[in-house]
């Protein structure tokens, strides 16, 4: 354990996301067992962010798990290849799955039925279950043609804080979201990814906006996507 001030921190209730400055900064990690929601503007590298994360898990030998309802299973993977990294290992082990779940909500693009993501989070759970998986993204956090309202939304929120509840493999999830402030009064993290113009330059930036029942430094840093590294933070 970790003392900072009249906190405590165990480092074993953390989960390194495999960006180091990042990590430095959280004082080891995102929060175990918690939601962490990762918000920004179209291109700011919140999809290589996940992978990332994903990624991580992997070489601390976990299993993970991608759910996508906006690109299909082959453009993840190019997504993963064009970084080069060396993963595919992981595909053909079961270790890293990837969920698509664009056609669960049927051809409607006003589908707003409660029952629909109380049964999507109740599949969810069985293969996460059934393949002891311990970290998950899910992009988007709401498929892009499903209607939003209120109630949708804490249901579908209480359902994934139930379902990490009731999880024996010490789950954490990251949901990825265009710009928001739906979430402000959710018990969430919050990660920022944003652009901001420097003269002539725009540069990438990275702020840990909310981590909940931790101590850590509230800090945007910029940030560049690189090769075989990813998101890189510049020190």
């Amino acid at each position: 354990m970790l003392f900072v001030g009249a906190i405590i921190l165990d480092m074993n209730n953390k989960v390194a996301t495999g960006i180091k400055e990042l990590d430095n900064q959280l004082l080891g990690g995102l929060p175990k067992k918690q939601l962490t929601i990762l918000e920004g503007s179209a291109g700011t590298g919140k999809t290589i962010f996940g992978l990332q994360f994903l990624k991580e898990g992997l070489f601390t030998d976990e299993r993970v798990l991608y759910i996508t309802s906006k690109d299909t299973p082959k453009q993840i993977r190019e997504i993963i290849n064009s970084l080069d990294w060396d993963i595919a290992w992981a595909f053909e082990q079961g270790r890293f799955i990837i969920l698509d779940i664009r056609d669960y909500f049927g051809e409607s693009e006003t589908a707003d039925s409660s029952d629909i993501f109380v049964n999507l989070i109740t599949e969810i759970s069985g293969i996460i279950a059934k393949n002891n998986i311990k970290r998950v993204v899910m992009d988007p956090a709401f498929p892009q043609f499903v209607k939003e309202n209120n109630s949708t939304r804490k249901i579908y929120f209480s359902g994934l804080n139930g379902m990490i509840e009731k999880s024996e493999n010490d789950l954490t999830i990251i949901l990825i979201q265009n710009d928001s402030d739906k979430e402000s009064n959710i018990e969430t993290n919050i990660i920022k990814m944003y652009f901001e113009k420097q003269g002539q330059e725009i540069k990438r930036y990275l702020l840990p906006q909310k981590v909940m029942f931790t101590e850590y430094s509230v800090k945007a840093s910029s940030f560049e996507i690189k090769t075989k590294d990813g998101i890189w933070v510049n020190e």
